[in-house]
């Protein structure tokens, strides 16, 4: 389930949706005035055991925080993923991305040199069971592929149909953040 954070930008709303679209059986929910606990009851009902909630900063996605949702309660995954920017469908594949359809798995993939914990942080968050390591491991088996890589000396998340067809969106990752080192 993906949601964001209260009074979210339109640059957040967009991105919650592009991820709905790539990440498969997602159910985005709009936040509104809803507490974690509410959003809980939500997960729980519709059979999700992850809530993934997109925070905004000054106006823009600032970070993927991802909780674990059981009938009595939620609790925060001990890691999350800070963002510097992020680069949307329709502003990566103007006019009009192209739809996705029918993703049933996704896998989590990192490309050399691009170090390991983006990557665990990511497939821990969305219940992804291993990451694949490029080029190894070979390209996944799956429907989509969130592959982790540096551009730029940047740690950039993509999304990946097949090697050669992306379809958004981009995720520029400012770092991990452990809850134990948030003080």
């Amino acid at each position: 389930m993906i949601t964001t954070s209260r009074r979210p930008s339109r640059r957040t709303r967009s991105l919650v949706r592009d991820l709905s679209h790539v990440i498969p059986s997602a159910l985005r929910v709009t936040r509104g005035k809803k507490s974690l606990e509410d959003l809980r009851e939500i997960a729980v009902a519709h059979g999700f055991t992850r809530v993934l909630v997109v925070w905004d900063m000054k106006g823009n996605p600032g970070g993927l925080v991802f909780y674990r949702a059981s009938l009595s309660h939620v609790d925060p995954l001990p890691r999350w993923i800070a963002l510097s920017g992020a680069s949307l469908r329709r502003e990566i594949f103007p006019p009009k991305p192209k739809r996705v359809t029918g993703i049933v798995d996704l896998a989590v993939a990192v490309e050399s040199p691009a170090p390991l914990g983006v990557a665990e942080a990511l497939s821990e968050g969305l219940g992804v069971s291993s990451v694949y390591r490029l080029p190894e491991d070979g390209w996944p088996d799956a429907d989509v592929v969130s592959l982790v890589s540096l551009r730029g000396g940047r740690e950039l998340i993509s999304f990946y149909l097949s090697p050669d067809d992306e379809v958004g969106p981009r995720l520029y990752v400012k770092g991990v953040i452990s809850r134990a080192s948030r003080g």
